[in-house]
């Protein structure tokens, strides 16, 4: 599974409400990326096949090298405990 993402918060940031962009009037950002990981593991797990895998890499470049090593233990919890999961 390929994530990109866009804040540069590496999947760890959550926040309820949305936060209002200073100096833009009604605009406001969403905060939800460890949602979005959540949600995307949950979705390739029970549609993509990744619930009967005995294996999983979980590996990204530059920021998402930070994201890697950020989530591989919640990842790792996730897959349950006969999955191998490695981060590199």
């Amino acid at each position: 599974i390929f994530m990109p993402y866009g804040d540069g918060a590496s999947f760890s940031g959550y926040r309820e409400e949305p936060w209002p962009v200073p100096g833009s009037a009604g605009d406001v950002l969403h905060f939800r990326g460890l949602r979005n990981l959540d949600a995307t593991l949950e979705y390739a797990k029970e549609h993509l096949g990744m619930g009967d895998a005995a294996e999983m890499v979980v590996t990204g470049t530059s920021a998402g090298g930070l994201s890697t090593f950020l989530h591989a233990d919640r990842i790792a919890d996730f897959m349950g405990g006969s999955v191998r999961t490695t981060a590199a």
